[in-house]
């Protein structure tokens, strides 16, 4: 018996085939570019001219039969399959699927690479963490893998809770990327960013190490992923992940360091308004207190005393005319910034 999403997905495939034949006058005229960038222009232009996500997902469907080994079809399927499936239909299991089928026909070694980091990723969002692990061990067994798989594992194996598997592939990262820096033809610039993700890995990898209750080395590898993180003009880190401030200060929190959870969380919870970062401070604060009476008095002490002010400064608004800061002291003000082409 057919299982429904495998029944799913070939109506989709068929109503796309009955869009390209018993569509409007322009489809039944449009000539089908050969040259597949030509055809992905067409099928973004057709894109573009409506909005029922329903003819979105046959459009593209449509595009990776016509295309179904290019440099489009990973890019294809990811959308497909996190917009269509996972968003729009909210069916992990069906994004699956679906990815496992386009994927079966792939014969190219570099795509078949990048779909396959597509699969591991879906499988940790849908937290099917045993799955995911056969699929990580049959790779390995069939090809080396290099850092970007490494981090497509330990990724996913976050996502899923696979902690185990996530502190496997995230040491397993840092310490390629180790190798990588003993490079010496690198420049500056490529040393910089091959730390930074370093930094990303030795995140992640304190972050599995926690949940397995080696929270001392867990704050000892956060503190050397902090070396090169960076923090914008409100003390937020986005660097080496958004998630950086917040698992640091999940750890401080667990560990009992108090206040430094709360210095760690504020900028992302109070400035930023995240709620996982407001969450985990607002436990801080009973913690440090006893109590949750007055967490909103604190979350807006806490605002003034880590806002930082703005230098002054003079811009033109849209009529030319000089406008001063200074002027603008006391008055919600919104700054609109764009860079002109």
């Amino acid at each position: 018996m057919l299982n429904l999403r495998w029944i799913g997905v070939l109506i989709l495939i068929l109503g796309c085939a009955g869009l390209l034949q018993c569509g409007g006058e322009n489809q039944k005229t449009a000539a089908i570019p050969q040259n597949p960038d030509e055809d992905f222009q067409m099928t973004m232009d057709a894109d573009g001219k409506t909005e029922d996500p329903e003819e979105k997902a046959a459009l593209w469907l449509a595009f990776l039969e016509r295309n179904p080994s290019t440099g489009y079809t990973v890019g294809t399927l990811q959308y497909l399959a996190t917009e269509y499936y996972m968003g729009l239909k909210n069916d992990p299991d069906a994004a699956i699927a679906f990815v496992k089928i386009k994927l079966s026909h792939l014969r190219d070694p570099e795509l078949n690479a990048e779909g396959q980091r597509l699969l591991i990723e879906l499988l940790g969002e849908a937290g099917r963490s045993e799955e995911l692990r056969e699929l990580v061990r049959k790779l390995e067994r069939e090809a080396e893998f290099v850092v970007e798989d490494d981090e497509s594992v330990y990724r996913a194996a976050i996502a899923a809770e696979n902690w185990e598997l996530a502190r496997e592939f995230s040491e397993a990262a840092a310490d390629k990327l180790v190798e990588t820096l003993e490079d010496p033809e690198f420049d500056e610039s490529e040393v910089e960013s091959v730390e930074m993700q370093r930094s990303a890995a030795l995140l992640s990898l304190a972050w599995a190490k926690s949940n397995l209750g080696e929270d001392d080395e867990a704050l000892a590898l956060f503190e050397e992923a902090g070396k090169t993180a960076q923090f914008d003009y409100t003390g937020f880190s986005g660097w080496p992940t958004q998630e950086f401030d917040l698992y640091y200060g999940k750890v401080l929190l667990k560990t009992g360091r108090v206040k430094e959870a709360i210095s760690r969380l504020g900028p992302q919870g109070v400035i930023l308004g995240d709620p996982a970062a407001m969450e985990v401070l607002a436990e801080a604060y009973k913690a440090e207190t006893g109590s949750s009476d007055g967490f909103t008095d604190f979350v807006e002490e806490t605002r003034h005393r880590i806002a930082r002010e703005l230098p002054d400064f003079k811009v033109f608004d849209y009529d030319g005319e000089e406008v001063d800061s200074a002027d603008l002291n006391g008055k919600a003000t919104l700054l609109a910034f764009w860079f002109p082409t």
